[in-house]
């Protein structure tokens, strides 16, 4: 019994010891994410993809950032491009972003 109580007391000094965990908050959803990049792109022909997801973003919201470019590249709403291994990611609006906007002037 001695030897479980000292494992117990060892293991909650160590818990002690650790920095606490962050807790990142809630993500936005990708449609949501969809929207802003589809409203970015209505005031300007193109953006860079490091301007998206910024440097303070958490690691959350980039994959959700992503998933929504992937997502408006599927539907022909914006186009990327990549010139370089590694490089930024050059995001255009799409050919259905672009018919659209033709049709409201």
């Amino acid at each position: 019994m001695d030897l479980l109580a000292r494992q117990l007391a060892r293991l909650v000094a160590e818990q002690r010891r650790r920095a606490p965990r962050a807790v990142e908050p809630e993500p936005p959803s990708v449609l949501e994410r969809m929207a802003e990049i589809v409203s970015l792109l209505r005031s300007t022909w193109s953006l860079l993809f490091s301007t998206l997801v910024g440097t303070e973003r958490e690691r959350a919201e980039l994959v959700v950032t992503f998933l929504a470019l992937l997502e408006l590249v599927r539907l022909g709403r914006a186009r990327a491009q990549q010139t370089e291994l590694f490089g930024d990611i050059v995001i255009e609006r799409g050919r259905e972003e672009v018919l659209t906007d033709a049709g409201t002037d």
